[in-house]
């Protein structure tokens, strides 16, 4: 088996400009607190286009590096879960298999408990490349060493249409576009399905209506199998 690097010799930069520290000195809360480790930069003929995004859970925007990075932040943003999220987050330098290494993962999860979820996002396309295998391989060790989780995310094992789903249930995620009264009188609303609930409110109501059902199945107090086409008769369950 390859020897992973002494941890005492990774040095970390946790923000631009910054000075690099011993891994052991770095923290998620530090992380979380930063500046991005890296500048994401938009260029002609660039293969990966950069994207702003809303993160409703801390309600700023984050920005991905590309659309496929977008669809994961996404998917934290929609799980009760997580509680914050950077983008970018720590520059780790070592040596992996006798070669130096410096590597930014992606993402950095706050989840609920003190927990963080270290995440690589690469296209299937260019995920057994052995340079990003590496960089995965480097990025779970430091991940391993802080005490963190790591997920390495292709997006190629989430079921049916889950990501669709869930990117199409973020257009309704900001809470201060609807009307709060609306939004607790459809969650009141009695129907075992979507048309059952928007059938209890007049005509003129009803197409805001259904975009509160969208809210509320994106806040987690609706729920419904997402990983099928969402329909007007899917079945809502509803959180206790």
């Amino acid at each position: 088996m390859s020897r992973l690097a002494r941890t005492d010799n990774i040095r970390v930069v946790i923000g631009q400009g910054s000075p690099p520290r011993p891994l052991s000195e770095v923290t998620g809360a530090d992380v979380l607190q930063s500046s991005a480790a890296r500048l994401i930069r938009a260029y002609r003929g660039q293969r990966h286009k950069p994207v702003w995004r809303w993160f409703a859970t801390t309600r700023r925007l984050i920005l991905c590096e590309s659309h496929l990075e977008a669809s994961r932040l996404d998917l934290a943003d929609f799980d009760q879960d997580v509680i914050n999220a950077k983008a970018q987050p720590l520059s780790a330098t070592g040596t992996y298999r006798g070669k130096s290494i410096t590597h930014v993962p992606d993402f950095l999860f706050e989840l609920r408990g003190g927990r963080y979820l270290l995440v690589n996002v690469k296209h299937p396309m260019f995920a057994s490349t052995e340079k990003a295998l590496r960089s995965s391989a480097w990025a779970a060790h430091i991940a391993r060493d802080r005490g963190w989780g790591y997920e390495y995310w292709t997006g190629e094992h989430e079921p049916g249409q889950f990501v669709l789903n869930v990117q199409a249930l973020h257009g309704y995620s900001n809470p201060a576009k609807f009307d709060s009264a609306l939004v607790q009188a459809v969650r009141r609303a009695p129907g075992a399905t979507m048309r059952d609930v928007i059938v209890n409110f007049p005509e003129a109501q009803r197409r805001m209506v259904r975009a509160a059902v969208l809210h509320l199945l994106w806040t987690g107090a609706f729920c419904t199998d997402l990983s099928v086409a969402m329909h007007s008769d899917m079945p809502l369950g509803r959180a206790a």
